[in-house]
């Protein structure tokens, strides 16, 4: 009898989980119904992307067996033997109406990522507008990129195209992660004025689409960073906005989200599903490059792969002898944790030839991207390639990006070719004076001959442009414009500021919780890799440095926007890429 009790008990739970782990897996479909019919274009649906929604889905199936199961054995608990009967009718209505509530509440809170798609201009193409390409490639260094001499070792179909094109060999960026770094390059406008640490680009700044726009452009951007979304203020002005990720789209789902953090980053680092990849996000530019059109193109491609994780690329020479694979990832949270945690030289090692192979695996699409866009626009192409941050392996005690300011990180690649740069040799187009990508935009408004109060709503550029650098059919004196170059962003706790004057770098550092500031001075003339700290024996120009970098930080907040911002930073999404712990 006690057996055959025991045996009835069993059966019931085996139900109540059975029946827990069905009401998991009709909430999952529910809700991927929703989110596929908002945001489902923002899915790459490869092996390894649906694998992702699989593991949500039985990990959704899993939560409800144990919560139902952990509700049966409250019940007996308590002394109830069963619980309690619903008609099977009333079970089917109530079933489908939750069914329709979740899947109506996945669709609405998602469909804010949607990229909205606009029509044509309204006005006609400007007089002579130019066609433009605008690259930036995420966390690219620009000593890896350029190498020795300007051989570009990883990258031999970018050197050679790069023989007619203007080299800014001394360009910085005036942050060192993506959402801040971008709006500059997108608006022409410095970090403190436009603000987007906060983590969003804020609908009142005027972006490089809405100018191109309001001159009748086709405005269209290929972008393999989910943090570029719609909902964080980066699609203004854009006709056409591409991005996909299969694990940024797994991860907008909550059962994908409470995954153990050690789990997800596993997949996140061992399967390629964190960014689309150079190739095919290359073949759908030129798809567009090729497609007629009666207006000029303005195209922004942002490509992801030297990003973290650094997959493994086949083309690239195996790991090196001893090396230790290592997820950078994982060891950059551990150090922001403990500074003292480092990774072992073995494992450093690894991170490096990985990143170094990223890099090379970026040589055949960006040449084939440049190579279409120069065929179909002949002279009337203008081509940018730069970066919005750099990357870090100790440089300076960290990984990857976003804990400092320091030289690694801010110093970036920036060509410009077109046929302002064509026809002088190679030796008058190394430009080595000190410039910003915040020069970008108005730069390229120049070259294109787009006014810049064109789509402006009254907001200025904090650049300049960098048309005077650039020979010209007719030679000209390439004139040397010395200003001080800022660089600020908030992140991991940290507030810092970076001022150059010259040769001459301040840093100063505000970290969450501890009183005072760090201040370190640098001299790149003797110190190019800024490891040697001026600060102590040189307070007084320290001093002064400080006042001129304070004055330009109050000019900035002062001028911004007084109008709130309809955009929001997107928390999830910085979550989903690491930005938030």
């Amino acid at each position: 009898m006690l057996k055959s009790n025991s045996h009835k008990q069993s059966l019931r739970l085996i139900n109540a989980a059975g029946l827990g782990f069905g009401l998991g897996a009709l909430y999952f479909i529910a809700d991927l119904i929703g989110t596929s019919l908002a945001v489902g274009s923002l899915a790459d649906l490869t092996a390894s992307g649906i694998l992702l929604i699989l593991i949500a889905g039985i990990f959704a199936c899993t939560i409800g067996a144990v919560i139902s199961t952990f509700i049966w054995l409250i019940f007996k608990l308590l002394k109830q033997t069963t619980l309690p009967k619903i008609s099977p009718k009333l079970a089917i209505v109530a079933l489908s109406l939750c069914f329709l509530v979740i899947a109506i509440g996945g669709f609405w809170a998602r469909i804010g990522r949607r990229p909205l798609k606009l029509d044509s201009p309204s006005v006609a193409p400007y007089p002579n507008a130019r066609n433009v390409l605008l690259v930036a490639v995420d966390a690219l260094r620009a000593d890896t990129f350029y190498g020795d001499n300007f051989t570009f070792p990883f990258n031999p179909k970018i050197a050679s195209w790069s023989q007619n094109a203007a080299i800014f060999t001394d360009a910085e960026s005036t942050a060192s992660w993506t959402i801040p770094s971008v709006a500059t390059i997108l608006t022409g406008i410095l970090p403190e004025r436009h603000y987007a640490s906060r983590g969003y680009l804020a609908d009142w700044t005027p972006t490089l689409a809405e100018r191109f726009r309001a001159a009748g452009y086709n405005t269209v951007a290929f972008v393999d960073n989910a943090l570029l979304e719609r909902r964080n203020g980066y699609t203004a002005g854009f006709a056409n906005y591409f991005q996909k990720s299969a694990f940024r789209f797994a991860f907008s789902l909550p059962s994908f989200r409470l995954l153990p953090k050690v789990i997800s980053q596993k997949l996140r680092n061992r399967l390629r599903v964190f960014e689309f990849g150079a190739p095919r996000l290359t073949d759908k530019a030129i798809e567009v490059i090729r497609a007629p059109n009666d207006r000029p193109l303005f195209l922004f491609m942002h490509y992801m792969d030297p990003h973290d994780p650094y997959y493994k690329n086949t083309e690239f020479s195996p790991d090196p002898d001893n090396s230790e694979p290592a997820d950078a990832s994982i060891m950059a949270e551990k150090i922001r944790a403990n500074p003292q945690e480092k990774p072992s030289v073995a494992q450093l090692k690894f991170m490096h030839h990985r990143y170094n192979g990223e890099v090379q695996s970026l040589d055949e699409p960006l040449w084939r991207l440049i190579s279409a866009f120069e065929q179909r626009f002949g002279d009337d192409a203008i081509i940018i390639i730069t970066a919005d941050h750099g990357e870090e392996f100790l440089d300076h005690g960290g990984l990857l990006h976003g804990m400092n300011l320091n030289r690694e990180l801010v110093h970036v690649p920036l060509l410009i070719k077109s046929k302002d740069t064509t026809d002088f040799a190679p030796k008058l187009l190394r430009i080595n004076a000190p410039v910003s990508l915040v020069d970008l935009a108005p730069t390229l408004l120049d070259l294109a001959g787009v006014p810049k109060d064109l789509g402006s709503n009254g907001f200025s550029m904090d650049g300049v442009s960098l048309l005077p650098y650039l020979p010209s059919r007719t030679p000209k004196k390439i004139i040397a414009m010395t200003r001080p170059l800022f660089a600020s962003q908030t992140q991991y706790r940290r507030r810092i500021y970076r001022w150059r004057e010259n040769n001459r770098v301040l840093i100063i550092t505000f970290r969450k919780g501890e009183q005072g500031r760090t201040r370190e001075l640098y001299d790149l003339t003797t110190d190019p890799y800024e490891l040697h700290d001026l600060g102590p024996d040189n307070m007084s120009e320290v001093d002064t440095l400080d006042v001129h970098m304070a004055t330009s930080n109050k000019k900035q907040v002062d001028s911004r926007d007084p109008l709130p911002s309809t955009v929001k930073s997107d928390i999830e999404s910085l979550r989903g890429l690491g930005y938030v712990e």
